[in-house]
């Protein structure tokens, strides 16, 4: 950058460690120039058209080119304005960048409402030029209505005209969807953990539009102040911003969603429906318990004594499980999320993952989720129903010939399963942390044929 500093001539030479052929006269004065004209042109792109090299060797040519285009073509485009001054010595000097507010700085003003147009560094524009952007709303247009006044100490030195070209695609259809595949009334058993249907989705609105040469495009217009959304049954759902929430006492089996997009002159509409669910069947049944995999197979419809036990009766694991209406053959488990309850509690004592027999007697047990409730009868029989079929010793280490080897006096820990005519299997007999017996003693006895 060359900056006069005082009246006279002065010669400018280029350097490379020595001084170079090429050298120039330039002349400072005092004579006042007048700015001809103002040119500004808004820019939204640049490419090159004939890209430089990479390198330069002196003294050769460089040339290179840029493409400046323009391009408005929906809501939100925008572009940068970039400005230069004709002084009428010939100079032309760019004024559009880097304002200094009461020195010299560029205006800009417009006169339609298709047209936004936002100062350097402000909110919203985070550049140093000016922005003009296509409005909310804007309609298309070839606008002369922006203007640009360039000052200097606060006079306004030259001004001049922005011409903008705002060609926008014609709007020609709306679409809405639900982020949600079905939902459930609000408080319904259907929206509790272990189901987990949602009451309420959200709507997505995108609005389809045709350019002069055929071209389609899409917007998402969920959240565009021009989309009013409703439901057109209350009674069934109703609607809060873009979010569709099916209501407590709704009887629906479908809840409706319409969208209405006003672009103008153009009204659009648009609907959604989404099926509404609830719980349709429930089913309670039990199986062998423990709760291992064994047993899950293994129903159980009473209760019985265990085998060389007196007075020790067997117990069950209850399966609750929901059915929707929309889809009859999935079933959820909602037994861990359930609650049990014993009609005679003296019968059969419930637990959240065990019934069990305590004596003989007559009893309905009762699962409940949510409001969803289901009773089976229990009865406790004072007899051995499911005898033991085959009893396995587990000893790890154990050699070919049932012989174990080991360090005098040292000891081997074992398991004992049972396993019964049911196909219900007890495993490790040792552990009674669930209380499905009492000792191990009490059913298995052990010898040695050796004991020293």
């Amino acid at each position: 950058v060359l900056e006069g500093r005082a009246v006279g001539v002065a010669t400018i030479s280029l350097y490379a460690g020595a001084p170079l052929e090429q050298s120039l006269q330039l002349e400072v004065t005092d004579a006042a120039v007048s700015a001809l004209e103002l040119t500004a042109r808004l820019v939204t792109s640049l490419a090159w058209r004939e890209q430089p090299p990479a390198t330069y060797d002196y003294p050769g040519d460089v040339s290179a080119a840029v493409l400046a285009a323009q391009s408005l073509e929906a809501e939100g485009d925008f572009g940068l304005v970039f400005a230069s001054v004709r002084w009428e010595d010939g100079l032309v000097e760019d004024v559009a960048y880097n304002p200094v507010d009461g020195v010299h700085q560029l205006e800009l003003v417009s006169r339609t409402s298709n047209l936004e147009v936002l100062a350097p560094s402000t909110p919203g524009n985070g550049e140093d030029f000016w922005r003009v952007e296509v409005a909310v709303g804007a309609v298309s247009e070839c606008s002369v209505s922006v203007f640009a006044n360039w000052s200097v100490c606060g006079s306004v030195i030259a001004s001049g005209v922005v011409p903008v070209l705002v060609v926008l695609p014609q709007p020609i259809a709306a679409s809405m969807t639900a982020q949600e595949s079905r939902l459930a009334p609000a408080g319904s058993d259907a929206t509790l953990p272990g189901i987990g249907v949602p009451d309420s989705t959200s709507l997505r609105v995108e609005v389809t539009f045709q350019a002069d040469d055929g071209t389609i495009s899409t917007r998402d217009f969920t959240a565009d102040s021009r989309v009013t959304y409703f439901a057109p049954e209350p009674e069934c759902a109703i609607v809060s911003g873009n979010l569709l929430s099916v209501v407590a006492t709704a009887n629906c089996s479908t809840a409706r969603a319409i969208a209405t997009v006003l672009l103008g002159s153009t009204t659009l509409t648009a609907q959604t429906s989404v099926p509404v669910v609830r719980v349709a069947e429930s089913r309670f049944r039990l199986f062998g318990y423990p709760n291992i995999v064994e047993n899950r197979a293994v129903e159980v419809f009473e209760l019985g004594l265990v085998q060389c036990l007196d007075s020790f009766y067997t117990s069950t694991t209850p399966r609750f499980q929901l059915f929707l209406d929309d889809n009859p053959s999935r079933a959820f488990d909602v037994t861990t999320r359930s609650s049990f309850e014993s009609n005679a509690t003296q019968v059969v004592q419930a637990s959240p993952l065990r019934l069990r027999g305590v004596a003989p007697g007559a009893s309905e047990v009762t699962a409940t989720f949510g409001s969803t409730k289901a009773a089976v009868q229990l009865p406790v029989r004072d007899v051995v129903l499911d005898r033991i079929v085959a009893v396995t010793w587990n000893i790890p280490g154990l050699e070919a010939g049932n012989t174990l080897r080991g360090v005098m006096n040292s000891t081997q820990p074992t398991t004992v399963d049972l396993r019964f005519e049911s196909g219900l299997v007890w495993r490790n007999l040792a552990d009674t942390s669930a209380g499905a017996w009492s000792s191990l003693e009490d059913l298995v006895n052990f010898s040695s044929s050796d004991p020293e």
